[in-house]
């Protein structure tokens, strides 16, 4: 996945709003992938840059910056005999 457009900030805050294209390549694993999200009660997901370059007002660029959150979401919690009926 790469972002198209380069974040901006504004008084001091930074929104992430970004659409970007995922091309599956392995339907199998996305496919287990998606089973796990939709019947777990929750689920962390790796978030994970290298080599960014930052450019706030009155700093100077910084570049080389690595980012490496854990972030845990909500998920579905659906039960797998109903998720075999949506399907």
């Amino acid at each position: 996945m790469q972002l198209n457009d380069p974040l901006k900030t504004s008084h001091g805050r930074a929104t992430l709003n970004q659409t970007t294209t995922f091309n599956i390549t392995d339907t199998a694993t996305f496919t287990r992938f998606s089973e796990y999200l939709i019947t777990s009660s929750n689920f962390t997901w790796l978030l994970q840059s290298r080599n960014l370059r930052v450019n706030a007002v009155k700093f100077p660029v910084a570049k080389g910056i690595s980012f490496n959150k854990e972030v845990t979401l909500n998920g579905l919690s659906m039960r797998p005999c109903l998720l075999s009926v949506l399907t």
